[in-house]
């Protein structure tokens, strides 16, 4: 967390976890069907959320007479990082100086 933006620090407060291990797991996965929790089982994990389970079920659940439609029933987003506008001529040369700057070689893995 400290290199990114997190969003999900309310989601790790320990009363909340515990409490969450005691759900049972039919609440955690919600299948779209009999069938997509058969076909969840064949594929990839890459390949099966969104496409076969409801994701964050509880959370949409909990927050369904407080949000939307538009935003209970939307897929997930990422955190949009404008990569193009930040590696282009105009940042280049100060990016090029931070990121190769020799004092950062001993953080390197």
């Amino acid at each position: 967390m400290g290199a990114s933006v997190e969003a999900r620090v309310p989601f790790v407060d320990h009363a909340l976890v515990e409490f969450l291990s005691s759900v049972p797991f039919h609440y955690k996965i919600r299948w779209k069907s009999l069938l997509h929790e058969v076909m969840a089982g064949v594929s990839n994990s890459d390949e099966i959320s969104e496409r076969y389970d409801t994701t964050k079920y509880i959370l949409r659940r909990a927050f369904m007479n407080d949000l939307p439609d538009a935003v209970l029933e939307r897929r997930k987003v990422g955190f949009p990082v404008p990569l193009s506008q930040w590696f282009d001529k105009r940042y280049r040369a100060h990016l090029h100086e931070i990121l190769l700057d020799p004092s950062l070689s001993r953080w390197a893995c």
